[in-house]
Order: C-alpha cells, then sequence, then structure tokens
C-alpha cells in the first residue's frame, strides 16, 4: 500500500499515517495466514475459491485502491466489502474482532477502525488470489477457462 493511500486512508479513521501503517503491516500477515491456514482443508478451499472467483471481487483493487480512498461511495464501498470478505470466510467474526482488539492494544487506535484498516488492506491479496486463480483454472492448450479438453496449467 503506497504512503499517499495510507495518508488518505488514516485521514478517512481519524489516526496518523504512521498508525495507519502500523495497523496494516500486523494485520495483513495474519490475515494471509489465515488464508492460508483455510486452504489446508478441501472445503476450505472451495469456500476460498468461491469467493475469490465471486463476480464482486476485484482483481484490480491494487490498482484501484488510490481512487476508492479519496470518494465518498468509493470508499464506503472498499469498507462494506472489505468486511464481507473477511467475515467468516478468512476468519470466523469472534477472530477478526480479537485480532483488531489486540492490534488496537499495540497500536492505541481504536478496535473499530482496525478492523476497518485489517479489511481494506487485506483486499490486495484477495486480488492477487483472483488473479492466480483465474491464470491457473485456463487450459493449458487453449487458454480458455471453459475447455472441452481442460489441462490445467
Amino acid at each position: 500500500m503506497s504512503e499517499s493511500v495510507l495518508q488518505q486512508l488514516a485521514g478517512r479513521i481519524g489516526c496518523t499515517p504512521e498508525s495507519a501503517k502500523c495497523v496494516v503491516s500486523l494485520c495483513t500477515p495474519a490475515l494471509i495466514g489465515a488464508m492460508m491456514n483455510k486452504a489446508s482443508s478441501l472445503d476450505g478451499v472451495r469456500n476460498l475459491f468461491a469467493v475469490v472467483m465471486a463476480p464482486g471481487t476485484n482483481a484490480h483493487i491494487a490498482e484501484e485502491l488510490p481512487y476508492f480512498v479519496v470518494q465518498d461511495e468509493g470508499f464506503k464501498t472498499l469498507v462494506e466489502k472489505a468486511g464481507q470478505k473477511a467475515d467468516g470466510v478468512l476468519v470466523p467474526h469472534d477472530s477478526l474482532n480479537l485480532l483488531s482488539e489486540r492490534i488496537s492494544e499495540y497500536t492505541d487506535i481504536a478496535a473499530s477502525a482496525t478492523r476497518m484498516l485489517s479489511g481494506i488492506g487485506a483486499q490486495p491479496c484477495w486480488a492477487s488470489s483472483n488473479g492466480i486463480s483465474r491464470m491457473s483454472t485456463n487450459c493449458r492448450c487453449c487458454s480458455a477457462i471453459s475447455c472441452p479438453s481442460y489441462a490445467p496449467i
């Protein structure tokens, strides 16, 4: 996440850019780890795949994040989708609250702001997974997603 995006996010939630950076740097590895843990079972992989490949998942969020944080409607959408993706898909709702509380205690940022930042910080991870999943489901011989002679890449 760029410094300008962190500054915009910090301004929106009422904390310093350094605090926002600290929260994102603490929670993102935990959420990536949760995603990896979820992918350790067949059902978990199926659930993650379904969410990552869902039409509502923005595969370009990393590039579009600077525009979302400066527009009121874009920011609202970003926050709503951040909560929907993380809750229950990666980890249970209570675990996300606990993570937010622990990071809040460490950083002195409100748990609600920490929760919001963690969800927004995870958005580019979903986008990366979406791009990887789309590439890996294409056929090796013709690159089509639905090919009668499907051979995974």
